[in-house]
C-alpha cells in the first residue's frame, strides 16, 4: 500500500476556488459616487467577513472602446446596456468557508 503525497510534496501548486462577482453601479446616481462607494465602506464591510482570505476588487473603465477591430455580423462593442462597471473576487478560507462563515 503507498502512502498519499501531499501537494506540496509533489511541487504542485495548491488550487483555490475563488467567486468572481459582476457589478454594476446605481444609475440613479453619478458613476463617481457609486464607484468610491465599492472602493470606500463596500470593501471595508466585505473585506471583515468572516471566512474569506482574500477579496479583490477590478474597477473598469467607464468608456471602454475595446480590442477587436470592428467586424461585420459580429458584436465587437460593448453596449451601454450590458457593460459592467467592475468585478469582485472573492477567495474563500479552504473549501467549506462559505458553509463556516
Amino acid at each position: 500500500m503507498s502512502a498519499s503525497l501531499s501537494a506540496a510534496q509533489l511541487g504542485v501548486e495548491k488550487k483555490h476556488l475563488t467567486s468572481s462577482i459582476l457589478l454594476w453601479v446605481r444609475a440613479d446616481q453619478p458613476r463617481q459616487t457609486g464607484m468610491d462607494h465599492w472602493k470606500g465602506p463596500h470593501s471595508r464591510i466585505t473585506s471583515a467577513t468572516p471566512g474569506l482570505e482574500e477579496y479583490r476588487q477590478i474597477h473598469l473603465a467607464e468608456h471602454n472602446p475595446g480590442r477587436w477591430p470592428a467586424t461585420d455580423g459580429v458584436q465587437t462593442s460593448i453596449p451601454a446596456d450590458r457593460k459592467i462597471d467592475g468585478v469582485a473576487e472573492v477567495l474563500p478560507i479552504g473549501a467549506c468557508a462559505p458553509e463556516r462563515a
